[in-house]
């Protein structure tokens, strides 16, 4: 018994079609967003202080280890493809996360709001690319969803620790 390729099929003597290049480049960018979420993530629960304190810490530590597990499946994805390594392409000076300091002292509101925002940044990476990867990769696109869902999910729920009822 065979066990199916995980690769695309290609033969070894011909260059990686494009589309499969693409899909290289676009698990790049996701992997590299998920650890620079993941780095803040970690950042920002290391400084969190004020009301609510342990409860946002406890979600911002419950993000910061989704994004690092979600990262290390965008990896293995990555492997899988036979693609150069998303943790050594990644650096700092690319990030596409929106702008703040998450290791900077600063209120729970600011953090849960920076992180939040940071999130969302990243679930609109994929989705941009979601379908074009679902045309390559129906399995990637798959995992991808799932990734999405999860962090959706978390943001929702760390936004609702700073949210305040309206008055009636």
């Amino acid at each position: 018994m065979t066990i199916p390729s995980l690769t695309p099929h290609r033969a070894a003597d011909k260059a990686p079609e494009p589309d499969v290049e693409r899909l290289h480049g676009h698990l790049q960018v996701i992997g590299q967003h998920l650890v620079d979420l993941h780095i803040h993530g970690r950042q920002a629960h290391n400084v969190a202080f004020g009301v609510c304190r342990p409860e946002v810490q406890l979600w911002l530590g419950g993000i910061a280890q989704t994004a690092g597990a979600a990262s290390a499946i965008v990896e293995e994805r990555v492997r899988t493809l036979d693609a150069p390594s998303v943790r050594r392409t990644t650096s700092t000076s690319t990030m596409a996360i929106p702008p703040g300091l998450p290791g900077e002292e600063s209120s729970i509101a600011a953090k849960v709001d920076m992180i939040s925002r940071h999130i969302f940044a990243v679930v609109d990476t994929i989705r941009a690319v979601l379908d074009r990867i679902g045309a390559v990769d129906v399995s990637t696109a798959d995992l991808l969803r799932a990734i999405t869902d999860t962090l959706e999910k978390q943001a929702w729920l760390l936004h609702s620790t700073t949210t305040k009822p309206k008055e009636a």
